[in-house]
Protein backbone atom coordinates (compact mmCIF):
# COMPACT_ATOMS: atom_id res chain seq x y z
CA UNK A 1 0.00 0.00 0.00
CA UNK A 2 2.95 2.38 0.63
CA UNK A 3 4.35 1.55 -2.31
CA UNK A 4 1.32 2.20 -4.47
CA UNK A 5 0.75 5.47 -2.45
CA UNK A 6 4.51 6.45 -3.02
CA UNK A 7 3.86 5.67 -7.10
CA UNK A 8 1.07 7.74 -7.01
CA UNK A 9 2.23 11.00 -5.79
CA UNK A 10 4.98 11.80 -9.19
CA UNK A 11 1.46 11.14 -11.68
CA UNK A 12 -0.75 13.60 -9.49
CA UNK A 13 1.09 16.19 -7.88
CA UNK A 14 3.34 17.50 -11.43
CA UNK A 15 0.16 17.49 -12.65
CA UNK A 16 -1.34 19.96 -10.73
CA UNK A 17 1.83 21.89 -10.54
CA UNK A 18 2.67 21.75 -14.12
CA UNK A 19 -1.09 22.35 -15.79
CA UNK A 20 -0.49 25.80 -16.63
CA UNK A 21 2.70 25.88 -18.05
CA UNK A 22 2.22 22.37 -20.30
CA UNK A 23 0.26 21.96 -23.79
CA UNK A 24 -3.09 20.02 -24.09
CA UNK A 25 -1.34 17.34 -25.93
CA UNK A 26 1.03 16.79 -23.08
CA UNK A 27 -1.62 17.50 -20.43
CA UNK A 28 -3.75 15.02 -21.90
CA UNK A 29 -1.02 12.21 -22.44
CA UNK A 30 -0.70 12.74 -18.32
CA UNK A 31 -3.88 12.70 -17.76
CA UNK A 32 -4.42 9.28 -19.42
CA UNK A 33 -0.74 8.38 -17.46
CA UNK A 34 -2.56 9.10 -14.17
CA UNK A 35 -5.42 7.01 -15.22
CA UNK A 36 -3.35 3.90 -16.24
CA UNK A 37 -1.38 3.96 -12.67
CA UNK A 38 -5.19 3.96 -11.35
CA UNK A 39 -5.68 0.94 -12.67
CA UNK A 40 -2.40 -0.84 -12.68
CA UNK A 41 -2.10 -0.34 -8.80
CA UNK A 42 -6.09 -1.96 -8.50
CA UNK A 43 -6.85 0.88 -6.51
CA UNK A 44 -10.66 2.41 -6.49
CA UNK A 45 -10.37 4.47 -10.10
CA UNK A 46 -12.97 6.97 -11.06
CA UNK A 47 -13.68 7.52 -14.74
CA UNK A 48 -13.53 10.94 -17.14
CA UNK A 49 -17.51 11.45 -16.37
CA UNK A 50 -18.95 14.91 -16.52
CA UNK A 51 -20.89 14.61 -12.87
CA UNK A 52 -19.94 16.60 -9.55
CA UNK A 53 -20.47 12.78 -7.82
CA UNK A 54 -16.96 11.75 -9.30
CA UNK A 55 -15.11 12.94 -6.08
CA UNK A 56 -16.78 10.88 -3.84
CA UNK A 57 -15.03 7.91 -4.54
CA UNK A 58 -11.53 9.03 -4.27
CA UNK A 59 -12.56 10.41 -0.50
CA UNK A 60 -14.03 6.79 0.20
CA UNK A 61 -10.92 5.35 -1.07
CA UNK A 62 -8.34 7.67 0.82
CA UNK A 63 -10.22 7.09 4.31
CA UNK A 64 -10.19 3.09 3.55
CA UNK A 65 -6.74 3.83 2.43
CA UNK A 66 -6.07 5.33 5.92
CA UNK A 67 -6.79 3.03 8.28
CA UNK A 68 -4.20 0.18 6.62
CA UNK A 69 -1.52 3.10 7.45
CA UNK A 70 -2.54 4.04 10.83
CA UNK A 71 -2.51 0.33 11.13
CA UNK A 72 0.72 -0.04 9.59
CA UNK A 73 2.37 3.25 11.56
CA UNK A 74 0.61 1.24 14.64
CA UNK A 75 2.51 -2.25 13.86
CA UNK A 76 5.71 -0.50 12.99
CA UNK A 77 5.76 1.07 16.55
CA UNK A 78 5.14 -1.58 18.25
CA UNK A 79 7.96 -3.63 15.93
CA UNK A 80 10.16 -0.83 16.25
CA UNK A 81 9.40 -0.40 20.49
CA UNK A 82 10.27 -4.43 20.36
CA UNK A 83 13.23 -5.11 17.65
CA UNK A 84 15.48 -1.50 16.55
CA UNK A 85 17.05 -3.66 13.54
CA UNK A 86 13.64 -5.13 12.26
CA UNK A 87 12.31 -2.22 11.91
CA UNK A 88 14.69 -0.16 10.69
CA UNK A 89 15.46 -2.03 7.55
CA UNK A 90 11.52 -1.96 6.38
CA UNK A 91 11.94 1.52 6.55
CA UNK A 92 14.89 2.17 4.86
CA UNK A 93 13.91 -0.53 2.30
CA UNK A 94 10.50 1.76 1.77
CA UNK A 95 12.51 4.74 1.71
CA UNK A 96 14.93 3.45 -0.67
CA UNK A 97 12.04 2.77 -3.00
CA UNK A 98 10.22 5.78 -2.72
CA UNK A 99 12.80 7.95 -3.64
CA UNK A 100 13.47 6.17 -7.50
CA UNK A 101 9.73 6.37 -7.53
CA UNK A 102 9.83 10.24 -6.72
CA UNK A 103 12.66 10.87 -9.57
CA UNK A 104 11.39 8.94 -11.87
CA UNK A 105 10.04 10.80 -15.13
CA UNK A 106 6.01 9.32 -16.04
CA UNK A 107 6.83 7.23 -18.48
CA UNK A 108 5.19 7.91 -22.14
CA UNK A 109 2.06 6.18 -22.41
CA UNK A 110 1.70 3.08 -24.54
CA UNK A 111 -1.93 4.08 -25.33
CA UNK A 112 -2.72 5.43 -29.12
CA UNK A 113 -2.99 9.63 -28.65
CA UNK A 114 -6.72 10.80 -29.16
CA UNK A 115 -7.55 13.44 -31.55
CA UNK A 116 -7.37 17.40 -30.94
CA UNK A 117 -11.64 17.21 -30.43
CA UNK A 118 -11.65 14.79 -27.89
CA UNK A 119 -8.66 16.14 -25.80
CA UNK A 120 -10.28 19.48 -25.52
CA UNK A 121 -13.49 17.99 -24.50
CA UNK A 122 -12.05 15.70 -21.78
CA UNK A 123 -9.76 17.98 -20.59
CA UNK A 124 -11.85 19.65 -18.91
CA UNK A 125 -13.75 17.26 -16.81
CA UNK A 126 -10.64 15.13 -16.37
CA UNK A 127 -8.80 18.27 -14.82
CA UNK A 128 -10.89 18.93 -12.59
CA UNK A 129 -11.67 15.01 -11.08
CA UNK A 130 -7.52 15.31 -10.97
CA UNK A 131 -7.75 18.57 -9.02
CA UNK A 132 -10.33 17.12 -6.40
CA UNK A 133 -8.31 13.53 -6.51
CA UNK A 134 -5.37 15.01 -5.41
CA UNK A 135 -6.33 16.67 -2.23
CA UNK A 136 -7.46 13.26 -0.48
CA UNK A 137 -4.68 11.51 -2.21
CA UNK A 138 -2.02 14.66 -1.14
CA UNK A 139 -3.60 13.63 2.57
CA UNK A 140 -3.46 10.44 2.55
CA UNK A 141 0.46 10.40 0.74
CA UNK A 142 1.40 12.96 3.40
CA UNK A 143 0.14 11.55 6.46
CA UNK A 144 1.29 8.14 5.16
CA UNK A 145 5.23 10.61 4.74
CA UNK A 146 4.00 11.41 8.32
CA UNK A 147 3.49 8.47 10.00
CA UNK A 148 7.19 7.06 8.05
CA UNK A 149 8.38 10.36 9.35
CA UNK A 150 7.24 9.25 13.13
CA UNK A 151 8.54 5.83 12.62
CA UNK A 152 11.95 7.13 11.76
CA UNK A 153 11.87 9.49 14.00
CA UNK A 154 11.27 6.95 16.48
CA UNK A 155 13.68 4.54 15.10
CA UNK A 156 16.14 7.13 15.22
CA UNK A 157 15.27 7.42 18.86
CA UNK A 158 14.86 4.15 20.11
CA UNK A 159 18.51 3.89 18.29
CA UNK A 160 20.36 6.98 20.24
CA UNK A 161 18.67 5.55 23.36
CA UNK A 162 19.98 1.62 22.39
CA UNK A 163 23.39 3.22 21.76
CA UNK A 164 22.85 5.88 24.69
CA UNK A 165 22.32 2.33 26.96
CA UNK A 166 24.63 0.85 25.21
CA UNK A 167 27.01 3.34 26.29
CA UNK A 168 26.38 3.56 29.36
CA UNK A 169 26.56 -0.14 29.53
CA UNK A 170 29.86 -0.40 28.16
CA UNK A 171 30.86 2.65 30.19
CA UNK A 172 29.65 0.67 33.49
CA UNK A 173 31.28 -2.61 32.18
CA UNK A 174 34.48 -0.38 31.47
CA UNK A 175 34.67 1.65 34.90
CA UNK A 176 34.07 -1.82 36.81
CA UNK A 177 36.56 -3.54 34.76
CA UNK A 178 39.17 -0.53 35.60
CA UNK A 179 37.71 -0.86 38.94
CA UNK A 180 38.92 -4.09 39.29
CA UNK A 181 42.59 -3.14 37.72
CA UNK A 182 42.59 -0.90 40.81
CA UNK A 183 41.72 -2.80 43.50
CA UNK A 184 43.81 -5.47 41.94
CA UNK A 185 46.39 -3.15 41.40
CA UNK A 186 45.80 -1.60 44.61
CA UNK A 187 46.31 -5.54 46.27
CA UNK A 188 49.34 -6.32 44.42
CA UNK A 189 50.98 -3.20 45.92
CA UNK A 190 49.84 -3.88 49.60
CA UNK A 191 51.15 -6.89 49.06
CA UNK A 192 54.49 -5.60 47.54
CA UNK A 193 54.36 -2.96 51.11
CA UNK A 194 53.75 -5.84 53.18
CA UNK A 195 56.13 -7.96 51.20
CA UNK A 196 58.76 -4.73 51.58
CA UNK A 197 57.88 -4.68 55.31
CA UNK A 198 58.35 -8.25 56.03
CA UNK A 199 61.95 -7.51 54.24
CA UNK A 200 62.64 -4.52 56.02
CA UNK A 201 61.88 -6.20 59.54
CA UNK A 202 64.19 -9.29 58.15
CA UNK A 203 66.78 -6.89 57.39
CA UNK A 204 66.30 -4.94 60.73
CA UNK A 205 66.08 -8.04 62.80
CA UNK A 206 69.28 -9.54 61.12
CA UNK A 207 71.43 -6.14 61.86
CA UNK A 208 70.20 -6.33 64.98
CA UNK A 209 71.44 -9.88 65.07
CA UNK A 210 74.97 -8.53 63.62
CA UNK A 211 74.60 -5.77 66.30
CA UNK A 212 74.30 -8.65 69.11
CA UNK A 213 77.11 -10.83 67.86
CA UNK A 214 79.39 -7.81 67.44
CA UNK A 215 78.22 -6.30 71.12
CA UNK A 216 78.56 -9.75 72.48
CA UNK A 217 81.98 -10.02 70.27
CA UNK A 218 83.39 -7.04 72.14
CA UNK A 219 82.05 -8.15 75.41
CA UNK A 220 83.72 -11.51 75.41
CA UNK A 221 87.02 -9.63 74.01
CA UNK A 222 87.02 -7.24 76.50
CA UNK A 223 86.30 -9.66 78.84
CA UNK A 224 89.02 -11.72 78.07
CA UNK A 225 91.53 -8.52 78.10
CA UNK A 226 90.51 -8.06 81.27
CA UNK A 227 91.12 -11.34 82.71
CA UNK A 228 94.38 -11.19 80.80
CA UNK A 229 95.18 -7.88 82.34
CA UNK A 230 94.41 -9.27 85.78
CA UNK A 231 95.95 -11.95 85.27
CA UNK A 232 98.89 -10.23 84.51
CA UNK A 233 98.05 -7.65 87.33
CA UNK A 234 98.32 -10.82 89.90
CA UNK A 235 101.19 -12.35 87.98
CA UNK A 236 102.92 -8.53 89.07
CA UNK A 237 101.92 -8.33 92.40
CA UNK A 238 102.39 -12.15 92.97
CA UNK A 239 106.42 -11.16 91.36
CA UNK A 240 106.90 -8.33 93.49
CA UNK A 241 106.08 -10.13 96.34
CA UNK A 242 108.11 -12.63 95.71
CA UNK A 243 110.77 -10.10 94.64
CA UNK A 244 110.01 -8.30 98.16
CA UNK A 245 110.20 -11.50 100.10
CA UNK A 246 113.48 -12.07 98.44
CA UNK A 247 114.89 -8.70 98.91
CA UNK A 248 113.67 -8.92 102.34
CA UNK A 249 115.13 -12.18 103.05
CA UNK A 250 118.28 -10.94 101.04
CA UNK A 251 118.18 -7.62 103.63
CA UNK A 252 117.71 -10.43 106.14
CA UNK A 253 120.78 -12.04 105.30
CA UNK A 254 122.65 -9.48 104.87
CA UNK A 255 121.65 -7.93 108.37
CA UNK A 256 122.65 -11.11 109.83
CA UNK A 257 126.16 -11.82 107.67
CA UNK A 258 127.04 -8.35 109.25
CA UNK A 259 125.63 -8.72 112.74
CA UNK A 260 128.00 -11.85 112.17
CA UNK A 261 130.99 -10.24 110.92
CA UNK A 262 130.34 -7.63 113.57
CA UNK A 263 130.64 -10.16 116.41
CA UNK A 264 133.19 -11.84 114.59
CA UNK A 265 134.93 -8.55 114.63
CA UNK A 266 134.25 -7.83 118.03
CA UNK A 267 135.54 -11.30 118.61
CA UNK A 268 138.74 -10.75 117.33
CA UNK A 269 139.10 -7.08 118.43
CA UNK A 270 138.75 -8.71 122.02
CA UNK A 271 140.90 -11.55 121.57
CA UNK A 272 143.16 -9.21 120.25
CA UNK A 273 143.10 -6.90 122.96
CA UNK A 274 143.49 -9.54 125.53
CA UNK A 275 146.51 -10.82 123.71
CA UNK A 276 148.06 -7.36 123.88
CA UNK A 277 147.43 -7.16 127.22
CA UNK A 278 148.35 -10.14 128.07
CA UNK A 279 151.69 -10.25 126.12
CA UNK A 280 152.09 -6.45 127.72
CA UNK A 281 151.41 -7.93 131.59
CA UNK A 282 153.66 -10.80 130.19
CA UNK A 283 156.39 -8.02 128.85
CA UNK A 284 155.79 -6.18 132.03
CA UNK A 285 156.62 -9.26 133.93
CA UNK A 286 159.58 -10.24 132.25
CA UNK A 287 160.66 -6.45 132.65
CA UNK A 288 160.22 -6.51 136.62
CA UNK A 289 161.64 -10.15 136.51
CA UNK A 290 164.43 -9.21 134.27
CA UNK A 291 164.83 -6.11 136.75
CA UNK A 292 164.65 -8.65 139.81
CA UNK A 293 167.60 -10.29 138.25
CA UNK A 294 168.89 -7.34 137.56
CA UNK A 295 169.40 -6.45 141.03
Amino acid sequence: IFLQQIHTRPATVPTSNNESRTSPSDESSRVEHHLSNKQSTNRPTTHSKPSSNTSKPPMASAFSRSKPSTQRSQMTISNSSSSLSSSTIPHKRLIGAASPAKSKPPPSSSSPQPTSTTITTEIQPITNTSEEEIVPVNQEVMSTIESITNDTNDDKVNLIKSEQEQKYIDEQEYQRKLNQKIREAQQRLEIERQREEERQRQLELEEYEREQEQIRLVEEQRRVEQERLQRAIEERVRENELKRQEELRIQQQREELERKQAEETERLNRERQERARKEEEERIERKRRLDLIMR
